[in-house]
């Protein structure tokens, strides 16, 4: 397989997610992505349909896909901010259309954190808990069900971005970002925004929830997240290494 680069674009680029004010994305001729590049008369002849929120959306795994995988043709279909539910109900729709196109298809699934949809509510009965991420844990598991259903006759490798993954031995992307300067929190926490929590604590089905207790323990994870080696403040993925190794390991 010809690469647009006979490097890895980690070892051409200057990127790093604790770079102020943005990241540096020069060769060391100053140029940017695409500037010299090995053109490829590869045709693409197997489909890598990819999903998730803004961790998939990213630049960096574009241009390491487009680097590294020129043998596939990429349909990203992630969006910033895109919630699981939305996530599964996009695989039901396009599954089929690719299933008639013929070409082999690789499907990869990352999900973000539980709650950024209302519909992910549905998946699992708050009362048998009493802790908000015991409960989005169990949601999680059962979102991978149904996705793992959707996809059980094609290839597929379905995991997290930065959320823990407790439903199959796939690591996640945070997993190639390095060590964190902080100390793992205790609890694994699926949802890091403290305004979900203060959602759920007015409502009469989430009254039985230490909602205090979840919030510190959503601070803490944060904290760890953030800490990463390839994490910026933002909780984003700001350099090349993390997709190129996450991707070497699917595909």
């Amino acid at each position: 397989m010809t690469k647009l680069y006979n490097k890895k674009l980690s070892e051409i680029f200057t990127t790093h997610s604790k770079t102020p004010l943005g990241v540096f994305l020069k060769d060391k001729h100053k140029q940017s992505f695409g500037w010299q590049y090995n053109k490829t008369e590869k045709l693409s002849s197997k489909i890598f349909y990819a999903i998730g929120c803004s961790w998939i959306q990213s630049r960096f795994l574009h241009r390491v896909f487009l680097n590294s995988h020129s043998d596939y043709l990429m349909i990203n279909r992630a969006v910033g901010g895109q919630g699981n539910s939305m996530i599964i109900d996009t695989v039901k729709r396009d599954i089929d259309f690719l299933n008639d196109l013929g070409k082999e298809t690789m499907f990869l699934v990352s999900f973000s954190e539980v709650g950024r949809n209302q519909k992910d509510f549905s998946y699992a009965n708050p009362s048998r808990f009493s802790n908000a991420h015991d409960y989005f844990s169990e949601i999680l598991k059962a979102q991978y069900s149904e996705i793992a259903g959707v996809l059980k006759n094609v290839n597929s490798h379905i995991t997290t971005s930065w959320v823990p993954n407790n439903f199959n031995d796939n690591k996640t992307i945070l997993d190639f970002c390095g060590d964190s300067i902080h100390e793992r929190p205790k609890r694994d926490v699926y949802h890091y925004n403290s305004g979900l929590h203060y959602y759920m604590s007015g409502r009469r089905l989430f009254d039985h929830f230490d909602h205090l207790s979840a919030i510190e323990e959503t601070a803490a994870a944060v904290k760890w997240v953030i800490g990463h080696e390839h994490v910026d403040e933002t909780m984003h993925v700001q350099s090349y290494e993390p997709y190129e190794s996450f991707l070497d390991g699917i595909l």
